[in-house]
């Protein structure tokens, strides 16, 4: 499979230049033409299904940022002189990654273009996972290191190893009410979690004419199935992002649920006036309070 080559292009403008032969001009620039439009199709294509998968699974994607990361795996390519085929040798392009990127996040950005672009390649099924996995690993390092170097002195002292905030949920304190279980639940039991949005998160028996101001517990039969994440830090780059929810997490919402009172347009967390709490993040503290005694758990430690 061949990609686009600057090198390649540059050559092929230089002939065109050098040569004095019209007609041989006109060959040179028609292959430069062919040239060009052959990686638009193959970045069209890549484009189309990337679209085509993303909507299959309830997601979107922005063209624009498939473009981005087709540029990284073009340059890469360019790079150690070879197609795609070079991403076979994955000794190489790792180890020619991991000595030309000096930071985590710089080499991870390169992993993460190479498994978003081979997803959809045909015969680069094995290639793909390998790559992706070792993405996921190293972005989850990263983000260990991120959260322990932007926490505070007193949070430090909180902080407490995700496996065991998960064991929370196996704990049945004694003052423990409905509205703490859910908030636990809802912050240690499903992925990707994303802490800042939880508190916007509305009830809703439709699926359409959602406003973007706010996040939403679809509900079906009276059982709360998925979320719908369109209002969070990132949305601008992500946009609207569907999670099914678990088993266990459904089961603890939808008791919930029940003894609160919920209807559809409800927030999910409501304060005592029946609104969106003001300070959700203090809300949170409290609940996790109930389950852990000597320590503070905040948002910025989950």
């Amino acid at each position: 499979m061949s990609t686009t080559n600057p090198e390649i292009i540059k050559r092929l403008r230089s002939n065109v230049l050098k040569t004095s032969n019209k007609e041989r001009r006109r060959v040179l620039k028609a292959r430069e033409y062919d040239y060009i439009n052959e990686q638009d199709e193959l970045l069209k294509s890549i484009i189309k299904e990337k679209v085509k998968r993303a909507r299959k699974n309830g997601k979107v994607i922005k063209p624009a940022s498939v473009r981005q990361q087709y540029r990284k795996v073009i340059n890469l390519c360019d790079r150690l002189n070879g197609d795609f085929n070079v991403f076979k040798n994955r000794y190489k392009v790792v180890r020619f990654i991991y000595g030309t990127y000096k930071t985590p996040i710089s080499r991870n950005s390169q992993l993460q273009a190479i498994a978003s672009i081979l997803v959809v390649i045909k015969g680069f099924k094995d290639d793909y996972k390998f790559y992706s996995d070792l993405s996921t690993l190293r972005r989850r390092k990263i983000t260990a290191m991120d959260e322990k170097n932007e926490l505070s002195d007193k949070d430090k002292e909180n902080w407490m190893p995700w496996d065991e905030i998960v064991k929370l949920n196996k704990v049945n304190p004694k003052d423990i009410d409905p509205m703490d279980k859910a908030i636990v639940a809802i912050y240690t039991m499903i992925q990707p979690r994303r802490s800042g949005s939880v508190s916007l998160l509305t009830l809703s028996d439709r699926r359409t004419r959602l406003s973007k101001q706010y996040n939403y517990v679809l509900m079906k039969n009276k059982t709360p199935v998925k979320l719908v994440y369109l209002k969070y830090k990132t949305d601008k780059v992500y946009g609207k992002v569907i999670v099914k929810i678990p088993r266990d997490l459904r089961k603890v919402l939808k008791e919930y649920i029940n003894v609160m009172g919920l209807k559809a347009g409800n927030p999910l967390f409501m304060d005592s006036k029946g609104n969106y709490y003001g300070n959700f993040s203090k809300r949170v503290t409290q609940a996790f309070g109930k389950y852990v005694k000597d320590k503070r758990i905040t948002v910025n430690l989950l």
